[in-house]
């Protein structure tokens, strides 16, 4: 067997687990958003469908790419042998994400009430935009591991 025979191997191997994770993925999305929407009043709906929008535009500007260079060059490190480097790269991508996402949580937490009255034209929703500024946080990090 040649190398590039098993790097095919490989690499058809890595997208079915791929494939796989993201359909389980979406699956688990689609069943819990049918359970929600059974559970609640379509006002109650309506509403946990408001208190994602926030967090949703505050991810936007939580990935700058870290992620995908983190992907890109541990893998070339990785083959070059450089884990000083692998090592110093991780925790700095890390921190630098973490350090974002803290911050943007923040300020959608501080800046709730006039969030949800300007943005969501809905006051009465301060609190509930405060707690969903958690979800930036857990989004920012899930995403950079």
């Amino acid at each position: 067997m040649s190398e590039l025979d098993d790097v095919a191997r490989k690499s058809a191997r890595g997208s079915f687990y791929l494939f796989v994770g993201n359909f389980l993925s979406e699956l688990i999305n689609a069943v819990g958003a049918v359970l929600v929407a059974r559970l609640l009043t379509p006002q109650e709906f309506g509403v946990f469908g408001l208190s994602l929008v926030l967090p949703g535009i505050f991810l936007m500007f939580s990935n700058w790419g870290i992620a995908e260079a983190l992907t890109r060059f541990l893998a070339r490190y990785q083959a070059e042998g450089r884990w000083g480097d692998i090592k110093r790269m991780t925790r700095t991508g890390l921190i630098f994400n973490g350090a974002l996402a803290c911050m943007l949580s923040l300020t959608m937490y501080v800046l709730a009430d006039p969030l949800a009255s300007m943005a969501l034209a809905r006051p009465e929703l301060g609190d509930l935009v405060r707690l969903s500024s958690a979800i930036v946080i857990i989004q920012t990090v899930f995403a950079t591991s």
